[in-house]
């Protein structure tokens, strides 16, 4: 009866920690873009599953850690930081809006990221 008990805690543990670790998208930068922007390996619906676009999200990226609104139309508002889902290539990316997030934060291609829901 101990080892049954021991055994159902013990999934309820790895279950708890599966949960908690579903919150999270995670990957890395995979292009460095011109503009500054920076392209990540993750599939947008990933992130769609965490942050509804207009909602915030939480970024960290490299030694970036910060907010910003998953959009899908750029906000243009000179200095916007700004998580874009492209829906012609459907990718993501971030970007600050008239400037560089790569070059202000110091961004390389390979650097990891996670992105989670703000609110």
């Amino acid at each position: 009866m101990k080892k049954i008990i021991a055994l159902i805690l013990a999934l309820a543990c790895v279950l708890a920690l599966a949960s908690c670790a579903d919150t999270y998208a995670k990957g890395s930068v995979c292009t460095l873009h011109e503009n500054g922007d920076a392209e990540l390996d993750v599939m947008p619906q990933k992130v769609l599953e965490k942050v509804d676009v207009g909602g915030i999200a939480f970024v960290t990226v490299g030694d970036f850690r910060g907010e910003m609104p998953l959009v899908d139309k750029l906000i243009e508002e000179e200095g916007k930081l700004q998580l874009c889902l492209d829906r012609e290539e459907w990718c993501l990316r971030i970007c600050v809006f008239g400037g560089s997030f790569c070059g202000a934060y110091g961004v390389k291609a390979g650097d990891k990221f996670t992105i989670k829901n703000a609110e």
